[in-house]
């Protein structure tokens, strides 16, 4: 809900509360001024990992990168150093590795959505599969393809009996490079 004041009204807490949102933020809509206020729907369950496989199922069945509709995809990522942006000194050189499998040839692991690739994250570190990815950057879908790797759509952990490795990508050809 956007409210073009700069001042809050409880009205607009009350709204939101009253349709059944919880955990509300109130940030600035922009720097000409105004307040975006959002909420959570309440959580149906305590297990954050069945939380996260609801919201990922949500998502399109899509079966391939090639006949996805969807503008946007994720990849899991490590980032040396691993720093946020407001750290890095100036010149810092980052460097970005993709997860992939190991197989030849190697897979690169693309997903439709943030909850896809955290509902495969999960289990994957639970089983001690995978480590020390610490960003999950959204890419253009055409910027992905133009990789010309082969790719592992929306994979779940089950499917992918390879180890996982890493490929190096350009942080700079992600939609915000500082994700």
């Amino acid at each position: 809900m956007a409210n073009p004041l700069q001042r809050f009204d409880t009205r607009y807490g009350a709204t939101l509360t009253n349709t059944g949102f919880v955990r509300l933020l109130i940030e600035p809509l922009s720097e000409a001024g105004g307040l975006l206020l959002r909420g959570e729907r309440p959580h149906t369950s305590s297990d954050t990992t069945a939380r996260i496989r609801t919201v990922a199922s949500a998502d399109s069945p899509a079966q391939t990168l090639e006949t996805y509709r969807g503008r946007f995809v994720h990849v899991l990522v490590y980032q040396t150093p691993n720093l946020p942006p407001w750290k890095l000194a100036p010149g810092t050189v980052v460097t970005w590795q993709a997860v992939t499998t190991q197989g030849v040839p190697p897979r690169l692991l693309v997903f439709s959505s943030l909850p896809k690739a955290v509902a495969f994250m999960q289990p994957a570190v639970l089983q001690g599969r995978l480590s020390g990815v610490n960003k999950v950057p959204k890419y253009r879908r055409e910027v992905v393809m133009s990789w010309r790797c082969e790719v592992a759509f929306n994979p779940t952990l089950d499917e992918l009996k390879d180890d996982l490795a890493r490929l190096t990508i350009d942080p700079a050809l992600a939609e915000v490079p500082d994700e």
